[in-house]
């Protein structure tokens, strides 16, 4: 639109009507009325107070989006310290909080009259006197605020049509390209949202694609009036344009900071991060940003696809077990998916063949396929890397029992049991179920020798 607002808003706690109302808060009444008139008073006389004054008027004005008595305080305050852009800030979001067209239309005829005389930029003039006079139209004020704009204007177009034809009687590309520079940095100096430096700096891209001066001085122009959109759309024009990876790299980079800080939107801001990563898959700041993204919205599949690009990535020889180790935890324990998961814990097995957190997955996922052999030296593998007496004993019982129900195999589970027996010999459900093991396959011998034992035992006890 013609009318597109394009000043950028400033450092401060004041955001959008919409972001910083409270839903569920009560108006507060007694802020718009005597609690505003005297604070304004306190602080109008006492400066040193301002910092204070400013976080009561931004209180106020979350609260209830109505009170725009708060906004009135504040705007005569930052008035007072010539401090136009957030002036003009506040009146936005006055405009924005407003619903009937007269009021609002009054909002932007105090803009244009502030960006005219007090912010020296004709262009916001021009642009907030169009949003006014879309809301009303008969105005008596549009012909003579025209008249100044329409000066403005014309004094502007015939300095762009005389450079332009100072432009032409130079042959040298080179030179003609710097005049341009030149010029579009004093313009720029003089009125950062002048339309015409935009025009001047596109005409030297036409002309020179690859000149960097004016690509980067386009980038800034952008930046500085806060016209994020246009910026987004110059920058993916630039990245389709650039073969060169590491400037493709950079252009994507810009692009997630734009998206994230400025524009606030983290969709777009991790889309930009993922393209980052298909030309650095470890780059830090977007792989954080995609695990943090990812992690919230508990899109583990998403997160996978991550991590494994940026393992994929990496160097032979380097140390990849954590991440190996975190793909396959997320497959396991987040996506329950135990055939992906197997994939990475055989990688990490090949490395660190007793880690306990790869051999715990075994341990359950032998057990869902009901392969007890290979559960029961899972578990031994296990029992011999621990080192607390209770916890070797909890797997011995397991393992007993995959022994003795699952496979059949007395023998085994007999073998397991006495070694039960040797770790611990006060513990009784050891000694009852290899005196249960031994009688019910008839080891008489065996028995004989485990019941002189248990004598033995209870006679020193």
């Amino acid at each position: 639109s013609a009318w597109a607002i394009r000043v950028k808003p400033p450092t401060s706690a004041w955001g959008s009507a919409s972001t910083n109302s409270t839903a569920k808060a009560k108006p507060i009444s007694w802020a718009k009325t005597s609690c505003v008139k005297d604070t304004r008073a306190v602080f109008s006389t006492r400066l040193r107070m301002v910092e204070e004054g400013m976080r009561f008027f931004q209180h106020a004005f979350q609260l209830d989006t109505t009170n725009f008595a708060a906004l009135d305080a504040a705007r005569e305050i930052y008035s007072a310290r010539g401090d136009w852009d957030l002036v003009a800030h506040l009146y936005t979001l006055q405009a924005d909080a407003m619903t009937a067209d007269q009021a609002k239309g009054e909002i932007y005829w105090q803009l244009a009259d502030l960006a005219q005389n007090r912010m020296q930029s004709a262009a916001q003039a021009f642009k907030r006197a169009g949003m006014a006079l879309e809301l009303a139209p008969e105005d008596p004020r549009a012909e003579d605020f025209a008249h100044l704009l329409d000066e403005s204007a014309r004094n502007r177009q015939s300095r762009y049509d005389a450079l332009m034809d100072e432009v032409r009687s130079i042959r040298d590309p080179r030179q003609r390209s710097a005049l341009m520079i030149e010029q579009a940095n004093l313009w720029f100096d003089e009125a950062p949202s002048d339309l015409w430096v935009e025009e001047l700096l596109r005409n030297v891209l036409k002309r020179d694609p690859r000149n960097e001066t004016a690509k980067n001085l386009l980038d800034e122009y952008y930046e500085t009036n806060g016209r994020w959109a246009e910026l987004v759309r110059y920058l993916q024009d630039r990245v389709q344009k650039t073969p060169r990876k590491s400037d493709r790299l950079a252009l994507f980079q810009r692009l997630a900071e734009i998206a994230q800080f400025n524009l606030d939107d983290e969709e777009a801001a991790v889309q930009w991060h993922r393209e980052v990563l298909k030309l650095s898959p470890s780059e830090e700041t977007s792989l954080k940003s995609c695990v943090d993204f990812y992690s919230e919205k508990e899109d583990w599949r998403a997160l996978v696809g991550v991590y494994d690009a940026a393992l994929r990535s990496r160097t032979r020889g380097r140390n990849d077990s954590a991440m190996l180790i975190q793909i396959a935890m997320l497959l396991w324990k987040n996506l329950e998916d135990y055939k992906g998961a197997e994939s990475y814990f055989k990688r990490i097995k090949l490395n660190d063949p007793r880690n306990a957190l790869m051999l715990q997955f075994y341990s359950e996922h032998y057990e869902r396929l009901g392969d007890w052999k290979r559960l029961l030296s899972v578990l031994q593998t296990r029992q011999s890397n621990e080192e607390e007496l209770e916890a070797k004993f909890e797997l011995g019982l397991e393992m007993a029992s995959v022994a003795e129900t699952k496979l059949k195999n007395i023998e085994k589970a007999i073998d397991i049991w006495k070694s039960l027996v040797r770790l611990d010999g006060q513990r009784t459900e050891a000694r009852e179920s290899l005196r249960r093991l031994y009688f019910e396959g008839k080891k008489w011998n065996a028995l004989l020798e485990f019941l002189k034992d248990d004598l033995k035992l209870d006679s020193h006890s």
